[in-house]
């Protein structure tokens, strides 16, 4: 019985931060797409006067490789539970996930919730428990 409420109070968790997620994940593109650029030695247009000095060297590609494993780590992780969250809500009934829809991610109060769509909070979470049994 722990684990299973484990498990439910998890998925609201991740309920609760798939926005969140979403905004990291796009973060994190936007990151890997800039480190692709340094690792191939692009670092933008200068519109300054050129140089003739010979400037020390930084070799830094190890460090932008280890940067670039630690976000591709990173986005796996928030991938995967986007499309938990997204994989489970698809597979219960539709009025279950709208309830869930509502009260985790759109983050609207449980008495709103419950009577937007005719129950008592208590009917509710109940509902909520027995739709979820089995996906989670």
């Amino acid at each position: 019985m722990n684990g299973e409420r484990e498990k439910f109070e998890q998925f609201k968790r991740d309920c609760r931060s798939l926005k969140y997620l979403t905004k990291e994940l796009i973060e994190i593109n936007e990151k890997l797409e800039d480190l692709a650029y340094k690792m191939q030695g692009v670092s933008g247009i200068s519109t300054s006067d050129l140089r003739y000095e010979n400037a020390m060297y930084k070799d830094n590609r190890l460090e932008l490789m280890e940067k670039e494993e630690e976000l591709l780590n990173l986005k796996k992780e928030y991938a995967s539970r986007i499309n938990r969250v997204n994989r489970i809500l698809s597979q219960i009934d539709p009025s279950m996930m709208m309830v869930i829809t509502d009260l985790y991610i759109n983050k609207k109060p449980s008495e709103i919730v419950a009577a937007q769509y005719g129950m008592t909070k208590p009917t509710m979470y109940s509902r909520m428990k027995e739709a979820l049994n089995g996906f989670i």
